[in-house]
């Protein structure tokens, strides 16, 4: 249960917050990160599902379904969330995804 939408400039800064507890690393176009410690150890997330997990709204896999699932409880834009996941999904280079690509390496300094 969400208490109020986030904005994008929110998920921004909560997204630079998580920088210790995940590894995150880029991989052709895909940004994943992997959980350090606690018992989802090595796990594999998207951006938006370690914001997710960091707010305490549960864990999702970083697939399309869980980007959305998790992008849901945060009060997430479903067009945003859809731009989110093309860039971490690395599946497109152009337009909003491009912009999002950016902004979410600039917020975990890759």
């Amino acid at each position: 249960m969400r208490t109020k939408d986030m904005t994008q400039q929110e998920f921004y800064e909560a997204l630079s917050k998580t920088t210790k507890a995940y590894k995150w690393s880029i991989d052709g176009n895909k940004i994943t990160g992997t959980v350090k410690s606690g018992k989802d150890k090595g796990q594999t997330v998207s951006p938006v599902t370690a914001v997710c997990r960091s707010k305490g709204h549960g864990v999702y896999k970083p697939t399309k379904a869980g980007t959305r699932t998790a992008a849901k409880k945060l009060g997430l834009s479903s067009g945003f969330t859809s731009s989110a996941y093309e860039a971490s999904a690395g599946t497109t280079n152009r337009g909003n995804g491009q912009v999002v690509r950016g902004r979410v390496r600039q917020a975990l300094g890759l």
